[in-house]
């Protein structure tokens, strides 16, 4: 269910305390090449979140591939997807670099940016080298119906912890800013990444990736996330052959 993970779940760890992401922006990716258009805005955006937050907290700069994460999150390629499946899709299935499978200058079509599909059991063995180096969980920060006051609240409180991926109209332009009237619904994701004054700005996956929004703007669904290097195993130092048979011989003498 959307409510399963909600504000409040995951650590608070600041890593960003003057709640501007821009110096940790991975390098510009867009969502539509060569006239083929991926509705992959979800995968796009979380993607950039978590190599945001690599970049943050651990000094790396990681570039993973779009095209698998469209995939395995079963994205639909004329309509999109939803941010659940997206991240429930690399919290159970990882992710794999943009060198791997890239969105390169073969890619024609849309079949053939979607491809392969199924996946091949190679890519997702390789995907799970994502999940045995860092824990990825996510939470929502608000919905559609959040009130105004308590949803700008929250935005700017989670800023500090995480880029945050939100809906969004898009996109209209008035005066310099984007804007949403009342009862448009959203059709895009992107990621938000700080303020200027009351001005929300996001990160986008189109031409003018970085884009100032209205005051109070009306965010639908807003998701932050949480990584985490897991520990990994000691593995006992392999003994040297001498060491081998003095232990062969020891017990020899035990038992005679």
């Amino acid at each position: 269910e959307e409510s399963d993970y909600f504000a409040g779940d995951l650590p608070r760890e600041i890593l960003c305390p003057a709640r501007d992401w821009t110096p940790y922006l991975p390098e510009i990716e867009y969502q539509k090449k060569r006239n083929v258009e991926s509705n992959g805005c979800v995968t796009f955006a979380q993607l950039n979140a978590i190599e945001t937050i690599l970049k943050a907290k651990f000094g790396v700069n990681k570039n993973y591939s779009e095209r698998f994460t469209m995939i395995v999150s079963e994205t639909d390629p004329f309509r999109g997807n939803n941010p659940k499946k997206v991240s429930d899709a690399i919290r159970h299935k990882g992710l794999i670099f943009e060198t791997a499978l890239p969105w390169d200058d073969s890619i024609q079509t849309i079949d053939q940016l979607y491809s392969p599909k199924p996946m091949t059991n190679d890519y997702l063995f390789t995907a799970k080298k994502f999940l045995d180096e860092y824990e990825f969980s996510y939470e929502y920060i608000t919905t559609p119906a959040t009130p105004k006051e308590e949803k700008d609240k929250l935005l700017k409180e989670h800023l500090q912890y995480s880029p945050i991926a939100c809906s969004v109209r898009a996109w209209r332009e008035e005066n310099g800013v984007y804007v949403k009237h009342p009862g448009e619904p959203d059709n895009h994701f992107c990621l938000l990444i700080a303020y200027e004054g009351e001005r929300p700005v996001v990160y986008d996956t189109y031409d003018s990736t970085r884009k100032i929004l209205m005051e109070g703007y009306p965010f639908g669904w807003t998701q932050r996330y949480f990584i985490e290097k897991k520990s990994q195993p000691l593995i006992p130092a392999t003994k040297s052959l001498w060491e081998i048979l003095g232990i062969c011989w020891r017990c020899l003498r035990v038992r005679t």
